[in-house]
């Protein structure tokens, strides 16, 4: 009986952090999740930050303040997008924030002693380029003297235009820190980024979206102020599918941009984190390693069909009250009455769709009486399974 029993064999693949941090299923979750963030960062800044109030317009500002004192802003334009138009601002800074978020992720899997010298080397680099031409001109101005006296202003000066580096760093700062930590959060595993940067987003959206309200724009900034970009109250002309308009659609891959990243990023760190609480022995079982890698297949699966089937979903709700109208208006009796409702403006307006698709959603749900969703989905989940199943070699006896 003793004899019959065969040791566990090992596999060659095993799920030790070091080898599941280089598989194609991570590294592809990783790269999805950097593009919805990139994405998401260049559809909002699309909507209510170019143009408006970008870090361009700001730092032409301080440059023009600066210029009265004979300064100016010292870091090139083609790095901080003065020079360009619309979007075009916000590529040097993406770049310069990737490099950053990549570089932090990096050193983030390196051991502290390393870690702890490239932290002070920085922060000498950095006391050293603030104050070092200072303190070398005031000191070759005082060598010799015998006394120490006040320094001359062309040392003065020196100083005064690392302060304001310093000062452009922190505005551009401002505007791509949600960048670096999303960066540093999906590359360096770290789940108090992402939520750092998708909390920093969110918050913008709720601070602009309480600015651009009507009262408060009209005591901020006056009523003929130009005041903030904001979303217009009305839906437009649903050109895209013949459901929804360009506005939608831009707020609906906002959402599902966000989603996509959360998703993703998280799915990844959720899945490495299960992968490094296993025992030693577990890690290097070909059972455990199989289903760790069919659960990747299936969240990459799952991102891409259940977020297809999400947008579809949306515009087909934001676009039922579409569908009502035309319900409306091809009702027999009087003609005034229809065209009074299709002309409403409050189905045009947001709450009007949120309302059309409530109605939608119910629909739905009652569908669920006639047609069972779980059964087809049951159905459609047991022949995907049938499909991964590999029948076990029979043993001879």
């Amino acid at each position: 009986m003793a004899d019959d029993v065969q040791p566990q064999q090992e596999g060659m693949r095993t799920l030790h952090l070091r080898l599941l941090r280089i598989q194609w299923q991570v590294v592809t979750l990783q790269l999805i999740s950097t593009i919805a963030l990139l994405w998401m960062y260049l559809k909002m800044v699309d909507l209510y930050i170019v143009d408006s109030i970008d870090h361009a317009l700001a730092i032409e500002f301080f440059d023009t303040q600066l210029r009265t004192a004979n300064l100016e802003m010292p870091l090139p334009a083609w790095l901080t997008g003065e020079d360009a138009i619309g979007l075009g601002r916000f590529y040097p800074i993406m770049v310069l924030s990737i490099v950053i978020g990549g570089g932090i992720a990096a050193l983030t899997f390196q051991n502290p002693v390393i870690q702890r010298r490239v932290r002070l080397g920085l922060l000498l680099g950095f006391v050293i380029w603030l104050f070092g031409p200072f303190l070398i001109k005031w000191l070759f101005s005082n060598f010799g003297k015998g006394e120490w006296w006040i320094p001359p202003d062309d040392s003065v000066e020196s100083l005064f235009k690392g302060v304001i580096v310093v000062l452009e760093v922190i505005l551009i700062g401002i505007y791509i820190i949600p960048l670096v930590l999303g960066i540093r959060g999906i590359w360096g595993l770290s789940k108090n980024a992402i939520a750092w940067s998708t909390g920093i987003m969110l918050l913008f959206l709720i601070l602009h979206a309480l600015l651009t309200f009507q009262i408060v724009e009209d005591l901020l900034f006056g009523v003929t102020g130009d005041g903030l970009k904001k979303i217009p109250s009305l839906a437009g002309e649903p050109t895209i599918l013949g459901l929804i308009s360009p506005n939608q659609f831009s707020l609906l891959q906002l959402s599902l941009l966000l989603i996509i990243f959360q998703e993703s990023s998280m799915g990844v760190i959720r899945y490495l984190e299960y992968a490094f609480r296993l025992p030693e022995t577990c890690k290097k079982d070909p059972e455990y390693v199989t289903q760790f890698y069919n659960l990747l297949n299936g969240h990459m699966i799952q991102t891409i069909v259940l977020m297809s089937l999400c947008g579809i979903t949306t515009i087909i709700a934001l676009g039922f009250h579409t569908l009502l109208l035309s319900i409306v208006a091809a009702l027999p009796g009087d003609g005034q009455w229809a065209y009074q409702i299709q002309e409403s403006i409050e189905l045009e307006l947001t709450y009007g769709l949120v309302i059309s698709a409530m109605l939608f959603l119910l629909l739905l749900a009652g569908l669920r009486y006639i047609l069972p969703w779980q059964r087809i989905s049951g159905v459609i989940e047991s022949l995907y399974q049938k499909g991964d199943e590999v029948v076990p070699p029979q043993e001879e006896y």
